[in-house]
């Protein structure tokens, strides 16, 4: 759960206080967000923590932690599949001219 907290000034309402719970999934985020007037956040604090943290998502959209988590967040913006993708093309194109120019030279002896 990642937990946000904000403070705001409403027209006509005044000063108020909000928070929000964020549950990562596999195809994003739950938010769960509450609000009150400053004054009150106090007492429905503990009442808006336990709606969100109540919040479970479906089986199929609990986040499952990959090997790349531990990698900084630089790292973390590759698309490590389309990057492995390429280097494999990459090696068989390699291979296919090393292979070519092989030929040739010992087609030139």
């Amino acid at each position: 759960m990642i937990w946000m907290r904000l403070e705001a000034n409403v027209q006509d309402i005044g000063p108020i206080i909000g928070i929000s719970g964020m549950i990562l999934t596999e195809k994003g985020s739950i938010h769960a967000n509450a609000y009150s007037r400053k004054e009150d956040f106090s007492t429905y604090e503990p009442v808006f923590r336990s709606i969100a943290t109540s919040v479970t998502p479906a089986p199929e959209l609990v986040y499952k932690p990959k090997w790349s988590d531990s990698l900084p967040v630089a790292a973390r913006s590759f698309n490590w599949g389309k990057v492995a993708g390429k280097a494999i093309t990459g090696a068989i194109i390699g291979g296919i001219i090393a292979l070519i120019a092989g030929f040739i030279r010992k087609n030139k002896n």
